[in-house]
């Protein structure tokens, strides 16, 4: 079993805006069955660093002519390969050798891209992943040590989340940027129960069910946290009678 992990988040922004995989719809003209990296926060001119130790095996400075625009591959141990897609310049060469957290390039939207970000892919040269070609590797679990990722604790409120907005791994789910609408039921129509803000954390409750998924939100992650409830009353003073003179009198312990 390979120990490769990564070292080092790639930008400045520790925020993932699109997951592995999501909206296939958009990919199936480059034969891919969704998106085949992870896209993350990073403005234009943004530092890009180097996610753990490796080779640069390929540096194109070309904006044009690929849908990446100007990226960076670096080759890593257990034939791993990181991509460093739709950048504005780069700071390494073919042939350097790099570490982990070191500064490679800037950030911007260079290529098939809408908006400055990192597109992040990994690939895992001659091995296959489920029904993925071109030895694209889901990086969601290499990413999430890096964020921390712990159970959130309760108290918590159950409601249904829109499957592409958030990133699950095992029974653990992250709100996308932007935020989801925590919903009653797994539908659109759903009565909204609020909002969730980006980044949030959230346990995976079950099954997804028309494109919607079953989560469990700390009630402290809602946007409009409610009230706590008022402590009930004081149970009523026990009343005791008390005997002077001939006269009976209520009185208090």
């Amino acid at each position: 079993m390979s120990e490769f992990k990564f070292e080092a988040w790639p930008t400045q922004f520790l925020s993932i805006n699109q997951h592995f995989g999501a909206n296939p719809q958009n990919y199936a003209q480059f034969n891919l069955p969704g998106h085949d990296g992870v896209d993350i926060m990073a403005p234009t001119g943004s530092k890009i660093f180097a996610v753990a130790d490796g080779l640069v095996s390929r540096v194109r400075t070309d904006p044009k002519g690929h849908n990446y625009g100007i990226h960076i591959r670096i080759n890593h141990e257990d034939d791993y390969q990181t991509i460093y897609a739709h950048l504005q310049e780069v700071r390494v060469r073919e042939g350097q050798q790099v570490e982990a957290g070191q500064l490679i390039g800037l950030a911007d939207n260079t290529g098939n891209s809408f908006g400055s970000h990192l597109h992040l892919s990994l690939k895992r040269l001659n091995h296959n992943y489920k029904n993925w070609p071109y030895c694209f590797f889901d990086p969601t679990p290499f990413l999430l040590p890096l964020l921390g990722w712990q159970r959130p604790s309760g108290p918590y409120i159950d409601g249904w989340a829109y499957t592409a907005a958030i990133t699950r791994v095992d029974d653990l789910a992250q709100a996308n940027a932007g935020g989801i609408n925590l919903r009653k039921t797994a539908s659109i129509g759903g009565k909204l129960i609020d909002l969730v803000p980006g980044g949030s954390l959230m346990i995976v409750m079950g099954r997804e069910r028309n494109g919607y998924t079953p989560v469990q939100v700390p009630i402290a992650s809602l946007s409009n946290v409610p009230d706590p409830e008022p402590p009930p009353p004081p149970p009523p003073t026990e009343l005791a009678g008390i005997f002077l003179g001939g006269s009976f009198e209520v009185g208090f312990w």
